[in-house]
């Protein structure tokens, strides 16, 4: 009985030397392929960064705009309503030169 103990133990220590082992041999076969991941995460990092970075400017110049075009925009307004009006004052002058005569 003590035999099949001691061979039990035997195939336990050996079984736990193969699993560290094959840990190790694993480590080290897969650590280049997790270096060359990592590098590639960085790099989409970076892109996604200077792509982040690129959107706030162009949603800076874009409010920009509209805060041009909407000044252009009353300018316009303004100068449309007042030709608007000029036949009024060209009447207005037109009859008080009549009158004068």
């Amino acid at each position: 009985m003590i035999i099949i103990l001691y061979i039990s133990a035997a195939v336990a220590a050996a079984a736990l030397i193969y699993a560290a082992v094959s840990a190790v041999h694993f480590k080290r076969n897969t650590a280049p392929d997790i270096k060359k991941i990592n590098a590639a995460t960085a790099s989409m990092q970076t892109a996604v960064d200077e792509i982040k970075t690129e959107t706030d400017l162009l949603s800076q110049k874009q409010k920009e705009l509209k805060e041009d075009f909407l000044t252009k925009k009353t300018a316009v307004q303004t100068t449309a309503a007042e030709v608007k009006g000029t036949p009024h004052v060209l009447k207005m002058l037109w009859n008080a030169g009549k009158s004068d005569v």
